[in-house]
């Protein structure tokens, strides 16, 4: 789904492919899709009016509302570095662990304990550092508060107030009107992607909302409608460094070119299985570009594309997945013959087809994740031979070779992604048991 609009002025709005493939239920303007990472100016906003409200120092230690927080940390860290990345706490989906416990319930709280005691990956305040980690802790943070659940809180301070009935925390076991089911692309069609339990994004990413909603929220965030002052929006857009662009608190301010022109953004983009999301504000023209996809599509390529127009440039025809190429093909001639066309669209570097590295690593992980580990394995293979010097690369046909049974190749694989990414903690970790095994 996606929409453009100018101030309150809505250009264009439109649904396309399925919310329910069974059922063939159309996407439109108003289904509910997972926004994942979008969900972090959310958790922003709602501590921000927390601050307003006196609930919450920015400044103060962690530890002064979570008093049973891992020590030295929670004396280290403030609530202000978790909003803008600086924290040095360990990304908890990044973890050897995060494959076995996605599926399974937490309660919040106890949760802390998979992360919150791990050594930090630097000290708090001195750099940044992308993590799930810390807007889960600021989760943690608004429960002890609030004396509510972080949903709870989210919908009396920021979704009702503003009228935002499309958006609302995704509770697990919860049936939720007009919402999307997560794809991934397969051998003729499609599948449902892999479950995750929605409890353990949590603050980080569990929200669901529609493009009309997120219009709305965009105007009254921009508006400082969520807070008392318009001073408390300036600090939620204020990025950690040194200079007016970056990350700030749960969006990300930056200056874009396209040709001639360069333009302010903010936004944030998300990804969670199944589903991919991107919002961009462009607020010198209040410009609001949106787009939610449920089948783990570039919503990233459509959303800039969709600026260019905006701007009255020209946009290069979209480019055929060479992964859905691949995959049609598997279905109808085979393996050989689909890795043969690979190779011939690859080495005619056919520009009708998107060739990235990307492509063949959600190919074989559909093939994984459906119970085809040897046809990853094949598919992975050519990723590699196309991308040598990739450690993702690498790094996903040492997973598919573990799911295949083959350890010695897995071995290979998993050390020629460390050759290339030596601070790999996952993949390390992979290979540590595999060595002992």
């Amino acid at each position: 789904a996606v929409l453009v609009a100018e101030g309150d002025r809505v250009l264009y709005e439109g649904g396309f492919g399925f919310a329910d493939h069974a059922w063939e239920i159309p996407n439109t303007p108003d289904t509910r899709f997972r926004v994942a990472s979008t969900t972090k100016q959310f958790t922003s906003a709602l501590v921000h009016r927390l601050a307003e409200d006196g609930l919450i120092d920015l400044d103060a230690p962690i530890s002064t509302y979570l008093p049973d927080y891992p020590e030295p940390q929670g004396s280290l860290i403030t609530a202000q570095q978790l909003l803008n990345q600086t924290a040095g706490i360990p990304n908890y989906t990044s973890l050897p662990e995060w494959e076995s416990i996605m599926r399974d319930p937490v309660d919040p709280l106890a949760f802390l304990d998979t992360f919150a005691g791990l050594p930090l990956q630097f000290e708090p305040g001195s750099q940044f550092g992308y993590s799930n980690s810390n807007y889960f802790v600021l989760g943690v943070l608004i429960e002890a508060v609030t004396d509510q659940t972080y949903a709870e809180a989210l919908h009396e301070r920021i979704l009702a107030p503003l009228g935002l009935d499309d958006t609302a925390a995704d509770v697990p076991g919860r049936v939720v009107a007009r919402k999307a089911r997560g794809y991934v692309r397969i051998s003729g069609g499609y599948a449902q992607e892999r479950y995750i339990d929605m409890s353990l994004p949590y603050a980080a990413g569990m929200l669901y909302s529609s493009v009309r909603d997120l219009h709305r929220w965009k105007r009254a965030l921009h508006s400082a409608a969520p807070f008392q002052s318009a001073e408390t929006l300036r600090r939620m857009l204020t990025p950690s460094g040194e200079g007016p662009y970056g990350y700030a608190h749960g969006l990300g301010v930056n200056q874009r070119v396209f040709g001639p022109d360069t333009v302010i953004t903010i936004g944030h983009g998300g990804h969670i299985e199944g589903f991919n999301s991107d919002d961009v504000y462009l607020p010198e023209r209040e410009w609001t570009v949106i787009v939610l996809d449920n089948t783990n599509g570039d919503v990233g390529r459509v959303g800039q594309d969709l600026i260019r127009l905006l701007l009255g440039h020209e946009v290069e025809p979209p480019r055929r997945s060479v992964a859905e190429a691949m995959a049609d093909l598997i279905a109808t001639d085979g393996l050989d013959a689909a890795v043969a066309e690979y190779r011939a669209i690859r080495d005619r570097s056919d520009p009708a087809y998107d060739l990235g590295e990307a492509q063949l690593q959600s190919l074989g992980h559909a093939y994984s994740q459906g119970g085809y580990p040897d046809i990853a394995v094949q598919i992975l293979r050519l990723n590699a031979e196309s991308y040598p010097e990739s450690a993702d690369v690498h790094g996903a046909l040492g997973d598919a070779y573990a799911e295949a049974g083959d350890q010695a190749s897995a071995i290979r694989s998993y050390q020629r992604a460390l050759d290339l990414d030596a601070e790999n903690a996952r993949i390390r970790e992979a290979l540590s048991q595999l060595q002992a095994e």
